[in-house]
């Protein structure tokens, strides 16, 4: 039987995220996994034991893959799993549909933050498995896209900077509560912050935060304006126009789409009010002078 050689795309990316230098590997061949109940594996060897010089992630869009760690299956289900360097494992399951790329990190040798220290053994102990969110999902279906040629392939670093920033913020580690330096005040606002990070583009209240960090609403409003000098509605504001920037900048997604993704699904019109009260500029135009600006 004559072998068959598959020669792939490698293509490397790197970004800067706080003190972090990351490098994202993606193989345009192996980026998006398909496999049917008859299908057989189109790669050999991914269902032998084996490992990776670097972190390997899987973003799993339905229930069927599992990831085999000695005697640990790990169901992904709707999530995302993170697989530290040179940890044997392997992959089984038929008719699922997901997505897998590789990346590493170095600290910033200039940089006085402690990020970096923080993160990574936290990533490195042992495999990290959290849910899919509605804006990994997006960056992820567009990233396919640019692979289709449906949107410009230089839009890749883009969406793959948007999903890594959103992934990093995810699984940064949180202040400890048993620190004697940290006060309860400190404490409360770091749980605000998490909570209003990830669920920006709901609809979020502040009745809905308060329950989640376990404080009055009152309580709430009193740190938030003790904090950030503002209310709670202009704290998500503002938290969904800097996100609208970014897509603005580095996307060609329609000021409608970008509206409906930060949050604003059913009032454009607000969403324009806002942006242009805040910068002084439409979304139109804040994007045409970041081109010209770039240029």
């Amino acid at each position: 039987m004559e072998a068959v050689i598959v020669f792939m795309t490698e293509r490397v990316f790197k970004f800067e995220l706080s003190d972090i230098r990351l490098s994202v590997i993606l193989f345009d061949e192996t980026f998006q996994m398909k496999e049917t109940e008859s299908s057989e594996n189109t790669f050999s060897g991914l269902k032998s034991v084996h490992n990776h010089s670097n972190y390997e992630i899987f973003f799993v869009t339905n229930s069927s893959l599992s990831v085999v760690k000695g005697n640990d299956i790990i169901k992904c289900e709707e999530s995302l799993l993170i697989i530290p360097p040179y940890v044997d494992h392997y992959r089984v399951g038929s008719g699922f549909e997901g997505y897998a790329l590789n990346f590493n990190m170095e600290k910033k040798k200039s940089s006085a933050s402690h990020f970096y220290e923080d993160l990574v053994p936290r990533l490195s102990s042992d495999m990290t498995q959290l849910p899919l969110t509605p804006d990994e999902r997006f960056y992820i279906s567009h990233i396919v896209d640019c692979l289709a040629g449906k949107h410009p392939k230089k839009n890749l670093q883009h969406f793959l900077y948007l999903l890594f920033s959103e992934l990093i913020h995810r699984i940064k580690p949180q202040r400890s509560e048993n620190e004697a330096d940290i006060g309860k005040q400190a404490k409360y606002i770091n749980k605000i912050e998490t909570y209003i990070d990830r669920h920006y583009f709901e609809d979020i209240s502040l009745d809905i935060v308060a329950k989640a960090v376990s404080l009055s609403t009152k309580q709430t409003s009193r740190i938030i304006k003790k904090e950030y000098g503002c209310s709670f509605t202009d704290l998500v504001t503002q938290q969904r126009l800097v996100k609208a920037c970014m897509l603005l900048e580095h996307t060609v997604m329609r000021v409608r789409e970008i509206a409906e993704v930060v949050g604003y699904r059913d009032s454009e019109n607000y969403f324009l009010a806002l942006f242009k009260k805040k910068y002084g500029m439409t979304p139109t135009q804040y994007r045409k002078s970041q081109k010209s600006g770039n240029s």
